[in-house]
């Protein structure tokens, strides 16, 4: 193989080592702020206490923000099972 492959091949692996490393820092975190929710939830008797739980847990950003995360893990939740659904 060519110098030229040889470092598009090392590049290609650097960068699949990268992203792995980031999705599983990423799922950390995503991870923690579930947990946080999940845990919020757990106090409450009601619907109408379930969104003043879910904006404390979120901390000083705005429900807003919080809706915005949710719709980032309906879509994940969606590519998920997809792949399910194709095996």
């Amino acid at each position: 193989a060519s110098k030229g492959d040889r470092l598009a091949a090392r590049d290609t692996k650097l960068m699949r080592e990268f992203s792995g490393l980031m999705k599983r820092r990423g799922q950390k975190a995503i991870d923690g702020n579930i947990k946080a929710y999940a845990d919020a939830l757990g106090t409450v008797e009601n619907f109408e206490d379930a969104r003043e739980a879910l904006l404390s847990a979120y901390g000083k950003n705005s429900f807003e923000d919080f809706a915005s995360v949710i719709d980032e893990v309906r879509f994940a939740a969606q590519g998920i099972g997809g792949r399910g659904a194709g095996r």
